[in-house]
């Protein structure tokens, strides 16, 4: 392989790695605003 295509595999790995640490952050962000609506329902029907 030359080196170019190792570069090119290099930057697709450091980008798979981003979008997934982005995906897993979006995650986090819902599971937090589901459970903060939960909380603002819970707390309208006191």
């Amino acid at each position: 392989m030359d080196t170019r295509t190792e570069e090119l595999e290099r930057v697709v790995v450091q980008h798979g790695q981003k979008i997934t640490s982005l995906v897993d952050k979006k995650a986090e962000t819902d599971t937090s605003l589901e459970s903060l609506s939960n909380l603002t329902r819970q707390h309208e029907a006191q």
